[in-house]
C-alpha cells in the first residue's frame, strides 16, 4: 500500500484491512490510496474522483473506525486526490493504451475520422450528472480511460427511466473512440437470449460463445430479463468467467440491485457482487432541472425558468416522465404558438400530474418491506423479536416515517399496536446503521444497509 513511513498510517491499514477483509482492502486501498496521520486528522490520498466518491460512500465508517482504534481519539477522516498519484495512474494507462499499426494513440488515430454514431446521441457529453448518479457516471468515465478489468463486472443498477442504457452505451462510445483497437460489443439481455437459445437449437453453439468471448468489452443491458432462465444465465456466467479470465471487461446494467432480482442463482449473484455496484437514484429538484434545461436546448424549446421548476417539482420519478411532459409542452407550443406559462403547462400537463404523483401509505410500506425480505405482514405485526423479523420491522417504521408522514403513535399501531417510543427507537437505530453504513444479515446474506434501503426504496417508487 502507498502510505507515508510512519507506524500510526501502517497501524491504520492493517485495521482497515482487519475490518474489511483483505479481498476488499486489496481492491479498493493496496495500489489506491495513500495515508498520512498528521496532528488533526487521517488525510486519505486517491488517484481520482472515482476513488474519492467511492471510498467516501462506501468506507469512511472503517476509515474512521481505524483511526479511534489505533489512535483512543475520534479524528476526522478527509479523502484528497492526490497529484502524485493522479500523475502517476495517467502514465500507466498511456503505457498500456492500445496503438495503432502506425504506432500512434487510439485517440490520435480517431482525431480525423467520422465518429460512430450511437443511439439518440447518447453519450458521456449529454449526461446530466448529479448526486443521483455520480458514482455511477465516475465509475463509467474511469472504465473508458482504463478498460482493462479491474472492477469486473461493473454493475449500474436503478429503476426504469433513470440513465441506465444511455450510461452502457456512452461506454461503448466512449472506448470506441479513444480505444480504436478493442472489441466492443453493446447488446440487450434479450438479444442475448435470444441469440443464445438460437445457436443452441441449431448447435451452433461454439459460434455464439466465439462471438461473446472475443470481445474486450461486453455490456450487456438490463440482465434482470434473465430472472428464471437458468441455462442463460449460466451461459452469462460461463462467458464472464472466460472474458475475465483473460482482463476482458464486462458492464451489466439491471432494475434493481442483484440479490433483489427474484430467480437468479447463487452463483451469478455472488460474481456479478464480486465486482462493482454503482446504483443510480430518481434524480433530486436541481439535477432534474439541469436535465430539463439540457432536453429544452436539443427540442429547440423556450421555457420561462418558473415553467422549468413547475416541471421539476411535478415529476420526480425518472427522466422519461420528464421527456414526456416536455413533448406535451413542445406539442402545445406548436399548436397554439403562445408563450408557455405556468398556468399553460399546468393545464396540458394535468393528465401526467395525476398518474406521475403517487401518495405512499402504511400498508406499501409494509409490503415493499415484506416483498424485500420474504416476510408475512402478520410477522411484522408479530411480537417475534428474532433477527429475521426485527430488523425488517425496524427498517418498515423508519420507513414509514420517512414517507407516510404518519405520526409515530400511527405507526406504532399500525405495526402490532406498539407505542410510539418503540418507532421513534427504531428511527434513531436505522440512522445509526446509515451513519455507521452497517452491514446487516438478512436472509442469510450480508447487505450494506445503503443497499437494504434502496432496494425497498425502489418498491415504493
Amino acid at each position: 500500500m502507498n502510505v507515508f513511513d510512519t507506524d500510526v498510517a501502517t497501524a491504520i491499514a492493517q485495521e482497515v484491512a482487519a475490518q474489511v477483509g483483505e479481498l476488499r482492502f486489496n481492491l479498493w486501498f493496496k495500489e489506491n490510496a495513500r495515508l498520512e496521520m498528521t496532528d488533526h486528522e487521517l488525510v486519505v490520498g486517491v488517484p481520482n474522483l472515482f476513488f474519492q466518491e467511492w471510498l467516501s460512500s462506501n468506507f469512511l465508517a472503517p476509515l474512521r473506525k481505524a483511526v479511534q482504534v489505533v489512535t483512543g481519539q475520534r479524528v476526522p477522516v478527509r479523502l484528497v486526490v492526490d497529484a502524485e498519484m493522479f500523475r502517476t495512474q495517467r502514465s500507466r494507462e498511456h503505457a498500456t493504451a492500445p496503438k495503432t499499426s502506425a504506432g500512434e494513440s487510439p485517440v490520435a488515430a480517431a482525431a480525423g475520422e467520422a465518429k460512430r454514431p450511437t443511439r439518440r446521441g447518447q453519450t458521456f457529453d449529454n449526461f446530466v450528472v448529479g448526486p443521483s448518479n455520480r458514482l455511477a457516471h465516475a465509475a463509467a468515465l474511469r472504465l473508458v480511460d482504463d478498460p482493462t478489468a479491474q472492477f469486473n463486472p461493473l454493475v449500474i443498477y436503478g429503476s426504469l427511466g433513470l440513465g441506465k442504457t444511455h450510461l452502457l452505451r456512452a461506454i461503448a462510445h466512449g472506448v470506441r473512440e479513444r480505444h480504436r483497437g478493442l472489441q466492443v460489443l453493446y447488446m440487450s439481455a434479450e438479444a442475448f437470449t435470444n441469440s443464445f437459445l438460437e445457436d443452441m437449437r441449431a448447435g451452433r453453439l461454439g459460434t455464439f460463445r466465439q462471438r461473446m468471448r472475443h470481445v474486450d468489452l461486453l455490456l450487456v443491458d438490463d440482465v434482470s430479463f434473465m430472472a428464471s432462465k437458468k441455462a442463460t444465465q449460466a451461459e452469462l456466467l460461463h462467458t464472464f468467467e472466460a472474458l475475465d479470465a483473460e482482463g476482458k471487461q464486462v458492464v451489466l446494467a439491471a432494475d434493481r440491485h442483484p440479490r433483489q432480482i427474484k430467480d437468479f442463482s447463487d452463483s451469478l449473484v455472488d460474481r456479478l457482487l464480486a465486482g462493482l455496484t454503482c446504483p443510480i437514484e430518481p434524480p433530486d429538484f436541481d439535477t432534474r432541472v439541469n436535465i430539463i434545461e439540457s432536453k429544452v436546448r436539443t427540442l429547440g424549446l423556450a421555457l420561462r425558468r418558473d415553467v422549468v421548476e413547475f416541471v421539476a417539482t411535478h415529476f420526480r420519478t425518472n427522466v422519461r416522465e420528464l421527456e414526456g411532459a416536455l413533448h406535451s409542452l413542445k406539442g402545445q407550443a406548436e399548436l397554439n404558438g403562445a408563450t408557455i406559462t405556468v398556468a399553460s403547462a399546468r393545464q396540458t400537463l394535468d393528465e401526467l400530474i395525476r398518474h406521475s404523483t403517487k401518495t405512499v401509505t402504511l400498508k406499501e410500506v409494509e409490503q415493499a418491506v415484506c416483498q424485500t425480505f420474504d416476510v408475512r405482514a402478520d410477522q411484522l405485526r408479530s411480537a417475534s423479536r428474532s433477527r429475521a423479523i426485527s430488523q425488517p420491522r425496524t427498517l418498515a417504521m423508519y420507513l414509514a416515517r420517512k414517507y407516510t408522514g404518519a405520526a409515530y403513535e400511527a405507526i406504532g399501531e399500525h405495526f402490532g399496536g406498539r407505542n410510539h417510543s418503540t418507532v421513534m427507537f427504531a428511527e434513531r437505530k436505522v440512522q445509526r446503521w446509515i451513519d455507521e453504513a452497517s452491514t446487516l444479515l438478512f436472509s442469510g446474506r450480508p447487505w450494506q444497509i445503503s443497499d437494504v434501503i434502496r432496494a425497498i426504496e425502489q418498491r415504493l417508487k
